[in-house]
């Protein structure tokens, strides 16, 4: 108990001063940060959304793109749920612009993506 309410700000403090027990402030904690079920699922279908919608624009560089899938993995990943990473490959190569099609074919005929 003493390692967790040190680690805290005092801002935060009062989440956790009625616990008695370690096991109850970190899930005290953990409601309050991360949300309950309910609230973790309505917050990653958004990110779901805008995930599977994403497109590379022809003006975006392949940094940029990359960018944006990894905040949108990380972002889904903050809220409790892990992707594969055979999809996110197969969804990166999907949404790349047309101007990266000869290095995605070439990708994909010498490369098993599994």
């Amino acid at each position: 108990m003493f390692a967790i309410q040190s680690g805290l700000n005092v801002s935060i403090f009062p989440k956790i001063v009625e616990c008695t027990q370690d096991k109850e402030a970190w899930e005290s904690l953990e409601i309050a940060y991360k949300g309950s079920f309910k609230v973790r699922v309505v917050k990653l279908q958004p990110l779901h959304r805008y995930l599977e919608s994403l497109r590379m624009v022809n003006d975006d560089t392949i940094e940029v793109f990359m960018n944006r899938v990894r905040d949108l993995v990380n972002a889904i990943h903050v809220h409790g749920e892990a992707l594969d990473d055979n999809w996110i490959v197969e969804k990166v190569l999907r949404s790349l612009s047309w101007k990266f099609d000869p290095i995605n074919i070439a990708i994909e005929e010498s490369r098993d993506l599994s």
